[in-house]
């Protein structure tokens, strides 16, 4: 879990990008687990979802920021997905943040930049703001409803065959005959043979995937090669943060953008072999 608050507007760019930096280092070293961000993330992402339904909810407000576009980029890189959106409100119940309206005279100047972020959307039921407590602040309290139950159901892991790809012709038809080879070779027809030679079938010509667990997937791309490198990354950038010096600061620049040649080489090769692997 993870709870702080972005660098404020004023910031500089070079200041933002450490922030949002520093926290894909932290993703990117999780190897398990659900991750949970709360704060200020000054941050409006507006309501246009195309191409990210998956990440904003219907219900956002209308205006978008600089940093609401990165902020959006941060979660599609994580598989991230920010909650407040997917909850329909009252505005009271939605807008975060109230500041002074010195033509009006009011606290109207109304905004959204305070989440609740979660790899995992099953986890969370509700997120909602409470109107009447500011605690001397222009931010109102944001509140969000926890299914628990949720995290202990995932802890078990269990590998399932992908029967959705016999809709392709070709593996239906492979997948057929292979079985029927395996059930002419059985003497006889109890059914924990015939369930060990469908799922042994299935998993040979549907292959499979897995389901619950808390396990962060890999892309097909992430090898050891990018795993050694993405790890030196990480190591220059912890000293250069607290070094703060011009030669730890160019080591880690180096290993950054080596980092990121390497991960482009590697999602290259990957992309071949799947052709090569669809065209045999």
């Amino acid at each position: 879990m993870y709870i702080r608050s972005m660098p404020h507007n004023k910031a500089t760019q070079e200041e933002k990008n450490n922030f949002m930096e520093l926290l894909d280092l932290h993703l990117e070293e999780q190897t398990e687990g659900i991750n949970l961000m709360l704060g200020d993330f000054n941050a409006r992402f507006g309501c246009d979802r195309r191409g990210t339904e998956n990440v904003i909810g219907p219900f956002g407000e209308e205006t978008r920021n600089n940093e609401g576009e990165n902020l959006t980029d941060f979660c599609v890189r994580n598989n991230l997905k920010i909650m407040n959106g997917f909850f329909k409100h009252q505005d009271s119940d939605r807008y975060t943040r109230y500041r002074w309206n010195q033509t009006t005279g009011q606290f109207d100047q109304r905004s959204v930049t305070d989440y609740l972020v979660t790899s995992d959307k099953k986890l969370v039921q509700n997120v909602k703001v409470l109107p009447g407590v500011s605690l001397d602040s222009d931010h109102r309290l944001v509140i969000g409803k926890i299914n628990i139950s949720s995290v202990s159901a995932q802890k078990t892991e269990k590998k399932v065959i992908k029967i959705e790809t016999l809709k392709d012709p070709d593996i239906e038809m492979r997948f057929d005959s292979k079985f029927t080879e395996k059930l002419q070779q059985l003497e006889q027809r109890e059914w924990e043979a015939l369930k060990e030679s469908a799922l042994k079938v299935g998993e040979e010509e549907l292959g499979c995937r897995y389901v619950g667990g808390t396990r962060k997937r890999r892309t097909v791309w992430w090898n050891e090669d990018v795993k050694e490198v993405v790890k030196i990354k990480n190591k220059k950038h912890r000293k250069w943060m607290k070094q703060r010096n011009q030669q730890t600061r160019e080591e880690y620049v180096f290993f950054r953008n080596q980092t990121e040649e390497i991960k482009r080489r590697s999602q290259v090769n990957a992309w071949i072999e799947l052709g090569s692997g669809t065209d045999g």
